[in-house]
């Protein structure tokens, strides 16, 4: 084997040194430039996109807070102009509750006052209207004339009673 001939052995460590020197200049200035240069704007990007996310972040968190603060607000708003609105209401109601029990008492005052008058001429009535009925009654039962002063004198004495 050609290879194993110690001979050639010292132009194969030649040309071994040289395409390893060729190779390391080519890989030292041309390619590691190019990798390192991607490496660092990789990392400059990385850098950017970190500083660009807290930003964001914090601009997220204080949007979050004021949030959070208009809604409490909101609710505490929307609570008093419930409480208002109740509180109104309520007001209205008791108010409106008054002049319909004062209403109400004067309707019912007018309604005894005709009840009161009513029952006055339906008892005055009543005398007259017993008498004649009592007497058409007994005129019917016992075929015999009837005193009507006599008849009267009773009627009105049991209608007091």
């Amino acid at each position: 084997m050609p290879q194993l001939d110690i001979a050639t052995f010292p132009s194969q460590i030649f040309w071994l040194i040289v395409s390893f020197v060729i190779l390391y200049i080519c890989i030292s200035k041309l390619i590691m430039p190019k990798i390192s240069k991607v490496l660092l704007e990789r990392e400059k990007k990385i850098k950017e996109n970190i500083k660009e996310s807290e930003i964001l972040y914090t601009k997220t968190e204080n949007i979050s807070n004021k949030c959070e603060n208009l809604r409490k607000e909101t609710k505490e708003e929307s609570k008093k102009i419930i409480s208002d609105i109740k509180n109104k209401t309520n007001k209205k109601v008791l108010e409106n509750t008054i002049l319909l029990k004062k209403e109400l008492d004067k309707r019912l005052e007018i309604a005894e006052k005709e009840i009161l008058n009513k029952r006055n001429k339906v008892l005055s009535n009543l005398s007259s209207i017993s008498a004649l009925l009592s007497e058409e009654i007994l005129k019917k039962i016992s075929n015999k004339k009837i005193n009507t002063k006599e008849l009267n004198l009773i009627i009105k004495k049991n209608l007091k009673v």
